[in-house]
């Protein structure tokens, strides 16, 4: 994926909340008590996401959307992430039994 490169890390920043919009207490409970929070940090209320990567179908997106949650309590688990549908083409008895196990 192309829209986070992480190499200037204030404008790598702005653009993941100009997508998914800014951290707050509405979708990330205490985000306001963290050391780094700045009030004044520009606020943006829409997630852009969807209009951000038109090219992944409904299982790709749904699975984008759960891994990107501000909340990591809120965020989808290694677990689920290999078991999510975007995956069900996947023949997980190919995969190496470190990789399933460790997710278990």
């Amino acid at each position: 994926m192309e829209y986070f490169y992480g190499e200037n890390f204030p404008p790598d920043i702005r653009e993941f909340c100009r997508i998914l919009g800014t951290p707050c207490e509405e979708n990330w409970k205490g985000v306001s008590q963290l050391p780094d929070y700045k009030p004044s940090f520009p606020q943006w209320k829409d997630n852009k996401l969807r209009q951000s990567v038109k090219n992944l179908d409904e299982n790709g997106f749904d699975l984008l959307q759960k891994m990107l949650i501000y909340d990591p309590a809120y965020r989808i688990s290694s677990k689920a992430i290999i078991n999510h549908p975007y995956f069900d083409d996947l023949n997980k008895n190919v995969l190496p039994a470190a990789i399933i196990k460790s997710v278990d």
